[in-house]
């Protein structure tokens, strides 16, 4: 729920910023996968602040692989659909880790 939600806000909060568009895909790719890496490797137990951290950067990449299309498409449905799906399915992720187990 938590890479939804901050997939659809980075993709909402950067939809005009025609420089983050423009970024070349390598330092993209080797960033995402060594953040996916890091996120990984890091100790959920111990090191909680750090894997949030490695997680929200690595949906920040995926954000800015998506830019493009919003950017050459300018449609506004494509950021309200990220933005909606990442809300809903968020609140609903809230909703089933708050509801006692049965």
């Amino acid at each position: 729920g938590y890479g939804l939600g901050s997939t659809g806000a980075i993709v909402y909060a950067l939809r005009n910023s025609a420089r983050a568009a423009n970024l070349h895909w390598l330092p993209l790719l080797i960033g995402s996968v060594g953040l996916m890496i890091g996120t990984h490797m890091t100790d959920y137990q111990t090191a909680f602040p750090l894997k949030l951290a490695l997680f929200t950067g690595f949906t920040g990449c995926m954000s800015l692989t998506m830019l493009p299309l919003i950017q050459m498409s300018s449609l506004a449905v494509i950021y309200d659909a990220a933005l909606a799906t990442g809300v809903s399915m968020s609140a609903l992720a809230a909703i089933a880790y708050n509801a006692p187990s049965e």
